[in-house]
């Protein structure tokens, strides 16, 4: 009976000892002792600003669920892209070239508001003389071209009817003078033509075109020097023609 008693109180503390054992086992390799992981998510405004948060979380599940987006693909992808910045920038240049360029012309003579204007690139004689107020009443408007384009620091003078009148006999005079005036091969400023012009050194097409422009505007060259006072010709191109020319 003693043997019996004693058998049975060794099973029951080998029991005891085998559930602590397998209770340690479950508390060292269960879930309680897994580390925390830390998952970062991310949060996408339409602005464009992506502010990040840190969460904690204790599992590879709650990692996978962990989605802390706003808004769809698309907005995510249009508020990092940069067609938004690209087009506003876009927009400011595109805006600034359809303004396009401004010259500054001096209108004067038989005009109701003699100064001087600002006019966009490509604009005409007409049109300076339009923003001068029009013509006086004894503006001659016929002697004055006025398809003529315009260009910067371009003085443009109307001439009233009487004077237009003696500008055309002087022309008129200065015409049948041109052969003798050529005589000692030098280019008279007042009578040459454009083709005459342009044989000076130095003088092509578009300063031959403005030496009439201005002959045409103020009458006669009083000197050689004069013509310094032609756009685009300085002192330096004025040496090179200056052996070659005469009034």
């Amino acid at each position: 009976m003693q043997s019996h008693i004693t058998f049975s109180t060794f099973s029951l503390k080998i029991e005891i000892i085998f559930v602590i054992s397998a209770f340690l086992t479950c508390l060292l390799t269960g879930g309680c002792g897994k580390k925390q992981q830390t998952v970062f998510t991310e949060t996408v405004y339409a602005s464009g600003n992506g502010s990040y948060s840190v969460e904690e979380s204790s599992g590879k599940d709650d990692y996978a669920g962990k989605g802390n987006y706003s808004g769809s693909q698309s907005d995510r992808t249009g508020s990092y892209g940069s067609s938004d910045r690209t087009d506003a920038h876009s927009g400011s240049t595109s805006s600034e070239d359809s303004q396009g360029a401004v010259i500054c012309v001096f209108v004067c003579g038989a005009v109701n508001s003699e100064g001087v204007y600002e006019l966009p690139e490509g604009s005409r004689v007409i049109d300076a003389v339009e923003a001068a107020g029009g013509y006086t009443d004894n503006a001659d408007r016929t002697y004055v071209n006025l398809a003529e384009y315009v260009y910067d620091t371009q003085r443009i003078e109307i001439p009233t009817e009487e004077e237009a009148q003696m500008l055309r006999e002087y022309e008129r005079s200065a015409e049948t003078d041109g052969e003798s005036d050529q005589s000692d091969g030098r280019i008279n400023l007042n009578t040459a033509d454009k083709q005459a012009l342009m044989t000076l050194p130095g003088i092509g097409e578009s300063k031959a075109d403005r030496i009439l422009e201005y002959r045409q505007t103020h009458g006669r060259f009083g000197s050689t020097e004069e013509v310094m006072n032609v756009s685009g010709i300085g002192s330096g191109v004025y040496e090179k023609i200056r052996e070659y020319i005469k009034v």
